[in-house]
């Protein structure tokens, strides 16, 4: 019972330490970029774009950099403060690479 209960409140302490990184992977037009790699630095998670956006979930609190890559794509890359228990939302705009 005692582990069950120290398991619960450490769960608890690490959520309200953390956010949520969300936006738009778009390209020089504004036309969402689907399948681009988004990812954060210091490193998290890694999560793959839609036409709806990214969303990087259970984020520590702090300053990160995130990339968005994608072949064909220049990558690209925003730098975002995600705060306790926030949404911190930020567009990625790429620029397809022509040959």
């Amino acid at each position: 019972m005692r582990k069950l209960i120290l398991l619960l409140l450490l769960t608890a302490f690490v959520s309200a330490c953390s956010g949520t990184i969300s936006g738009l992977v778009i390209d020089e037009n504004g036309i969402p970029v689907t399948s681009a790699i988004v990812q954060t630095t210091p490193p998290t998670k890694s999560v793959i774009s839609t036409g709806a956006g990214y969303k990087i979930t259970d984020v520590p609190t702090g300053l990160y950099t995130v990339t968005a890559t994608k072949k064909n794509y220049s990558e690209a890359s925003v730098t975002v403060k995600v705060k306790a228990n926030k949404i911190t939302t930020s567009d990625i705009q790429m620029y397809r690479i022509t040959e």
